[in-house]
């Protein structure tokens, strides 16, 4: 009994622990990609190629109260990992000295990234398909089919879709002599009516905001929720059904016992403490070795769920300990109180006369 308690307590506890680290895993991802690492609004493409500043535009930009801006060069190329050929986007940078406006470039110990003239950052999820590390090369491919080497000089963090950023000089070196094709843009106010009234002007193509890709993934985030609630209700009700049945046959095989301890003078209060105070014990030792085993779980759902775009952060925050541990402890304490009324039932007299 002991050992069927401690496993469903603890299979419990780790699928209900499983369920909050999933949710708490896509929620942060959002805040982290579009809140402390790509923090520029918009991406604009120029209708016509540039060798150096446009005043025209930069004055366009003032009148729209738009300051921070970069002028790059960014183009679409892929990366072949398993036989499949995955898109990355390169950014090549005019100024790499004010790019923490637009991107904040950092390692996976949270140390600041700078773009220099011999080599590229990639991203985490990049690098981790790839195979590469610091100070290792990689190619990657155009429209044209042109192959280019590129040495890896730092990886950042980040979450969704693949970059390599790099400033001009390593892509003219690389890549050969090139020209201005999109700005980067901090806008203030609402972002989409100045975007219309730039794209008004004629001076650009295209824009490409971050709240539509925001919001794209705001959708996946939005049905993995249901995934997430299905997989916290099912165990609430599995971890019901477990302490309510383990608690029944540990009542019906110890019922001449209990029947002894009423015959011995015991109230009925007294006689369910007695059985309660063993449960809750392995409740609560069941309950802390489910945390282990939710965490591991939670790495690895996470690990499994991923695709080639998006890295899913590996977390489980301690509210969602405290969360696992509450339901569980109101579970048990709700099974106990009915069975409470179970044990009142039980015959002194027949129980005693029961054969072993």
């Amino acid at each position: 009994r002991i050992i069927m308690t401690l496993i469903g307590i603890t299979g419990c506890t780790a699928l209900l622990l499983t369920g909050f680290g999933i949710q708490d895993s896509i929620s942060s991802l959002m805040d982290k990609q579009f809140g402390s690492i790509q923090l520029y609004d918009a991406v604009v493409m120029l209708d016509e190629e540039l060798q150096e500043e446009s005043s025209e535009v930069n004055t366009l930009l003032a009148n729209n109260g738009i300051t921070e801006k970069g002028y790059i060069n960014m183009q679409n190329y892929t990366f072949e990992v398993n036989k499949k050929n995955l898109d990355i986007y390169v950014m090549a940078f005019e100024d790499a000295n004010n790019i923490e406006q637009f991107v904040h470039l950092k390692d996976l110990d949270g140390n600041s990234l700078s773009i220099t003239d011999n080599g590229v950052i990639i991203t985490e999820k990049t690098a981790e398909l790839l195979g590469v590390g610091v100070g290792d090369t990689f190619s990657i491919r155009n429209s044209e089919n042109s192959l280019f080497v590129l040495k890896v000089n730092g990886i950042t963090e980040n979450y969704v879709n693949h970059y390599i950023y790099m400033n001009m000089n390593y892509y003219n070196q690389i890549m050969g002599e090139t020209s201005y094709n999109a700005l980067i843009l901090n806008m203030d106010g609402e972002a989409e009516a100045v975007g219309n009234h730039l794209m008004e002007s004629g001076l650009f193509s295209g824009i490409q905001y971050s709240s539509d890709m925001m919001e794209m993934f705001e959708d996946v985030i939005n049905s993995l929720n249901n995934i997430v609630f299905l997989v916290i209700g099912f165990s609430t009700f599995l971890a019901i059904t477990v302490l309510y049945n383990l608690t029944t046959i540990n009542i019906s095989e110890r019922t001449r016992e209990i029947a002894t301890l009423k015959v011995l003078g015991f109230h009925d209060r007294e006689v369910s403490s007695y059985v309660y105070r063993e449960t809750m014990l392995l409740t609560i030792v069941g309950i802390l070795v489910g945390f282990g085993f939710g965490v591991l779980l939670n790495y690895f759902v996470m690990t499994v769920a991923e695709t080639d775009e998006i890295l899913f952060l590996k977390i489980v925050d301690p509210i969602s300990y405290l969360y696992a541990f509450l339901i569980m402890i109101i579970f048990t304490v709700i099974v106990q109180v009915v069975t409470h009324f179970i044990l009142k039932t039980i015959n002194m007299i027949d129980s005693l006369k029961s054969v072993e």
